[in-house]
């Protein structure tokens, strides 16, 4: 047992440094700011609502092996935090967990994401329960974001839309929000390139465009003689 403090210390900081982070966070700036919080702060509270959503406990080595943060970050944040009320500890489980205001602010910031992911595009739309496909766009934007999950969307409609596409069906949102079967995920602007059309499209241009031929010294002068 080592009996000097410091250097314990020193040995625990550097058993923290060499654990592997193996989590994404996704920093809503506007829900941030209008809370606010740090960024660090935020990416805690965050961790916390998921650890709370997989019932798993709200350990010190989990959070730095989510999110690398050393357990006085993590006391000082949780302690704003809880100031802030947006982190509680649950009479029942004896948890920590985040509060109502906390979900309430996300829950603002994606019904207007939501609906922007929900509009129709190319002609396209969205299939199925709407009600579903929301409950299920607020665990995948906590895991990709926003930006990403429309960009994916616009791509999938815009390949649906090729007239080689014309006899596929649209697939439900919640299908393609699952966070199981991520299909969001899929190279669809891969696929758009893969189609025919597109390609015989691209050989086309490649045909009709002029490549510039540079002419050498030589050339040039029997060209002014």
């Amino acid at each position: 047992m080592v009996k000097n403090k410091k250097f314990q210390k020193f040995i625990d900081n550097a058993l923290y440094k060499s654990c592997p982070v193996h989590s994404t966070s996704y920093i809503q700036h506007k829900v941030r700011v209008a809370l606010g919080i740090t960024n660090d702060e935020y990416v805690l509270a965050l961790l916390i609502q998921k650890l709370e959503e997989q019932d798993k406990d709200y350990t010190y080595d989990r959070i730095y092996n989510h999110i690398g943060m050393d357990e006085e970050t993590v006391n000082q944040c949780a302690g704003n935090l809880a100031m802030k009320k947006l982190i509680r500890t649950d009479q029942d489980t004896k948890r920590i967990v985040v509060t109502a205001v906390w979900l309430d602010a996300h829950r603002s910031q994606n019904d207007e994401n939501f609906e922007k992911f929900y509009e129709q595009a190319y002609g396209k739309t969205w299939p199925g329960s709407k009600p579903l496909a929301r409950e299920t766009y607020d665990i995948t934007v906590a895991k990709v974001g926003h930006e990403y999950l429309l960009e994916q969307k616009l791509a999938y409609f815009k390949f649906l839309s090729l007239p080689d596409n014309a006899f596929r069906g649209t697939m439900q949102a919640v299908e393609f929000l699952s966070p199981k079967a991520e299909r969001y995920a899929e190279d669809w602007k891969g696929y758009i390139e893969s189609v025919p059309s597109v390609i015989k499209e691209k050989i086309k241009e490649k045909e009709n465009t002029i490549t510039p031929v540079r002419l050498t010294q030589e050339q040039k002068d029997k060209m002014y003689q």
